[in-house]
């Protein structure tokens, strides 16, 4: 029997070769092209015409949500699995009505994906179906009871929690399980990769837990100040090293300006600059720039992208807890909440203006030594 043809569309690469790795032990799969971001998918799923494919909703440039009936229509007979951090109760009744064929939430052992792929792929041709039958009719949902299954309460801490931990907790598990697997036949080279997926990843999911717990002492006023002087520039620098593996595909300019001394807590600002450039490289692809300007009461280090920025209807939006833009972000909404209110705590804030030429400029201000 010929292998099934497979497209892989997440914007985590780590899920991707998870995915892929799944797939070839399985044997009878062929992984044809990979996505980072809707738009991606719907290209590749239209030039490749694939048998299935395994995809994330939330995505930059063209959601999960949008890209499934694009694709419906581009290739109907191509099956959707739906591979998401939200739960089925949040957003699998929406998928599946706006075309999905199964909807699976992350976490889940990689074996199970592979199962219900073998399932969906049953009794589908090999190769190109362009002409073939769609397929059946799916549950046909009214737009106000879909807005009442996705809608989150405003403050979900624990829903925001879950969704954000999902994605790490699933490349734990599955590298972990694909060395299990394949322990007898990986290479030094494939143990150290995998094993260096296993802890970046489990550091993130120590950055998130810290994240939300920094959220609820900012909520209750809680938050404790190491107030010292200090030079932010070989801040940013170390940061920016520090972040090397999250930013490894793209190219971080800086504008920094040495000798000029500030008053703040150097943990917080570190963390408020890690938040920035961590979104950065979540909602924008290409180049990040960082800016230092110093005025006469204070430092400002800008963080700037090349993305589609933010709508001027959604800026009042930003800074909210748990704000989250678009039907189906990645992300807690919590990074930003944060950043400001430990900037505000220390004399300071962060603000989002369009960057010049297209993309997104935050600026964090840090006050300066009298």
């Amino acid at each position: 029997m010929l292998a099934r043809r497979v497209l892989l569309a997440d914007d985590t690469p780590e899920i991707r070769q998870l995915l892929r790795i799944a797939l070839e032990l399985e044997g009878n799969f062929e992984v044809v092209g990979e996505a980072a971001d809707g738009r991606q998918a719907l290209d590749l799923a239209d030039s490749h015409r694939p048998d299935a494919v395994i995809l994330d909703l939330a995505m930059p440039v063209m959601d999960g949500l949008q890209a499934i009936p694009a694709i419906r229509r581009a290739t109907p007979h191509t099956k959707i699995l739906v591979l998401s951090g939200f739960t089925s109760e949040q957003m699998g009744r929406e998928a599946l009505a706006v075309g999905a064929d199964a909807y699976l939430e992350k976490g889940v052992p990689p074996g199970d994906i592979v199962a219900a792929l073998n399932r969906l792929c049953e009794g589908v041709s090999n190769g190109d179906g362009g002409d073939a039958e769609p397929p059946a009719e799916r549950i046909s949902v009214p737009a106000d009871a879909l807005e009442a299954v996705t809608k989150e309460p405003a403050d979900d801490p624990i829903g925001a929690l879950a969704h954000e931990l999902l994605t790490p907790v699933a490349v734990v598990r599955g590298f972990a399980e694909a060395i299990a697997t394949k322990a007898h036949g990986l290479n030094e080279k494939e143990i150290a990769e995998w094993a260096e997926r296993i802890v970046a990843n489990a550091e993130a999911l120590v950055q998130i837990v810290r994240s939300f717990r920094g959220s609820s002492e900012v909520y209750v006023g809680a938050v404790e100040l190491d107030l010292s002087r200090f030079d932010p520039a070989p801040l940013v620098r170390a940061t920016v090293k520090d972040l090397s593996s999250l930013t490894d595909d793209r190219e971080v300019r800086t504008s920094l300006i040495d000798g000029t001394l500030v008053y703040a807590d150097a943990v917080k600002v570190r963390q408020i600059l890690t938040n920035l450039v961590s979104n950065a490289v979540k909602f924008a692809p290409g180049p990040i720039d960082i800016e230092m300007e110093v005025g006469k009461f204070y430092v400002e280090i800008a963080v700037c992208d090349q993305g589609p920025g933010v709508p001027e209807e959604a800026r009042g939006e930003l800074f909210k807890r748990f704000a989250r833009l678009g039907a189906a972000p990645p992300g807690s909404g919590l990074g930003l909440y944060v950043s400001r209110q430990l900037a505000r705590a220390q004399g300071g804030d962060v603000v989002y203006s369009p960057r010049e030429g297209g993309g997104a400029r935050f600026k964090v201000r840090i006050p300066v030594t009298d």
